[in-house]
């Protein structure tokens, strides 16, 4: 294919986009422009063997740097629009920054030549030939992604790499790309839309648009930043809800705008509810200077419905720590009273068990003490371990002799007991343990009867088994 060929196609191709594109003057000057030399003058240089023409200041037989130029076609006989900006050299290489609009505004820098041997734009109609014009490099990017209708910005950084930034309704994510990933996506628009260089350009709008062309960039990385409207910053590694395009966060560090820090792991199906509730697994620093490492709730016994009149994370983890201190020392007073208990049972136990010897003697005292009754123990013996108001008395006379049957009563031994308590309750919890003391671990009253002969124990009956 000749040279004319190849310009002929290049043209005719502008010219089928030239009513959607350059009819809006989507081409436009960006860099700022230089002072005009004194012998400087507009021009409009014609040439008429390939079919184009350049507007521009001329001086010197060149043109002038740091000035507009605009490039015209010519082929088919009124001249359109092919590409205007800030013409300027470099090392030789005459380039032009020029700002496309269509889908996105892309600032861009073009390599553009017209000479045969050399890199450059000549004003001399006698060395020119055919008109190239190549994209150089990429300065910035605006426009509005098409599934996830985020606001894209991309601008160059101090480090030559790129700094991406997609604006969306709740959030604003941020993430530095890379110069190598904007070349890709060159290389892939040259692949995609031939080698026509207008094409290519609106090829490039539709990658940038496309959230595809960044979904595996940014779900890659572990340097992730999301802005939050309510003043939360995540920085990590990010992922998204199901099959959706809504970008949230994974792994990483979670600022909250109150100053609370969380770092560890956001499961997806716990996002929604990680935005409104308290995170509990990870690694917590509040602004007090206390940490939590892992879930604090359950470390102070505490529930996120305890929690909520408190507002910040702090204020919440200072409160689950009164009310554990609190609920804490309640069981150490509730432990105390308990060891007193116990300490006056002992006591007490004691004091009997001396009294008892000491009124009975080591033998019937011993028995006494473990509540067990033999024959020939006297009523008052029984009665100081198993009070009379247990037990059904029945009294009887035989030729003199005094004859009492003591059967023991569940409900009188009851009775007893609740008469001695002060507890409204005891009645309830008494009458459950009679009918069933094995829920209390108790067992069964082991005396069923006693038969007493003037006053002396002669018969034991005990509860069978």
């Amino acid at each position: 294919m000749n040279n004319l060929f190849l310009k002929l196609v290049i043209l005719i191709s502008m010219f089928e986009f030239s009513n959607i594109i350059y009819g809006q003057n989507n081409f436009l000057s960006s860099r700022i422009e230089s002072s005009l030399p004194n012998n400087a003058k507009l021009k409009k240089i014609e040439y008429k063997s390939f079919g184009y023409s350049i507007s521009g200041y001329v001086c010197d037989n060149k043109f002038v740097e740091g000035k507009e130029i605009a490039i015209y076609s010519s082929i088919y006989g009124s001249p359109f629009l092919i590409i205007k900006g800030i013409y300027f050299c470099k090392d030789g290489i005459s380039y032009l920054e020029s700002i496309f609009e269509a889908e996105t505004t892309i600032k861009m820098i073009f390599k553009i030549s017209n000479t045969v041997y050399q890199n450059n734009l000549s004003a001399n109609k006698k060395i020119s030939s055919d008109l190239k014009i190549e994209i150089s490099d990429i300065i910035s990017v605006n426009g509005v992604l098409k599934l996830s209708g985020g606001r894209i910005n991309i601008v160059r950084t101090p480090s030559d790499d790129f700094k991406l930034t997609i604006s969306y309704n709740d959030k604003t994510l941020e993430h530095n790309l890379e110069k190598k990933f904007l070349e890709q996506i060159i290389i892939d628009a040259n692949r995609a839309y031939t080698e026509n260089w207008l094409n290519i350009i609106r090829g490039l709008s539709s990658f940038f648009t496309d959230t595809e062309t960044y979904k595996n960039e940014i779900l890659n990385s572990k340097n992730i930043k999301l802005t939050f409207l309510n003043g939360d910053i995540f920085e990590g590694k990010i992922t998204t809800k199901l099959q959706d395009y809504d970008f949230i966060p994974n792994n990483g560090k979670y600022t909250f705008a109150t100053g609370e820090i969380y770092k560890g792991s956001i499961a997806r199906i716990f996002w929604e509810e990680f935005e409104e509730k308290i995170p509990r697994k990870g690694k917590m620093s509040f602004t007090d200077g206390s940490e939590e490492d892992g879930d604090w709730l359950i470390k102070y016994n505490v529930t996120e419905n305890d929690l909520s009149t408190a507002k910040t994370l702090t204020e919440k983890h200072t409160l689950a720590q009164k009310l554990f201190n609190e609920q804490q020392r309640k069981l150490d007073d509730e432990k105390k009273k308990l060891n007193q208990k116990e300490e006056q049972n002992r006591i007490a136990e004691y004091n009997l068990r001396n009294s008892l010897i000491k009124k009975y003697g080591e033998h019937i005292g011993g028995l006494l003490i473990k509540k067990e009754v033999e024959v020939g123990m006297t009523m008052a013996m029984i009665t100081e371990v198993f009070p009379k108001d247990y037990f059904i008395v029945k009294k009887s006379v035989v030729k003199g002799i005094v004859i009492e049957e003591w059967l023991f009563s569940k409900e009188k031994m009851f009775k007893n007991f609740i008469n001695k308590s002060n507890d409204p309750n005891v009645n309830v919890l008494a009458m459950l343990i009679i009918d069933n003391p094995e829920l209390v671990g108790g067992k069964e009253f082991p005396i069923e009867r006693l038969v007493f002969v003037d006053n002396i124990l002669k018969d034991i009956y005990y509860t069978p088994n």
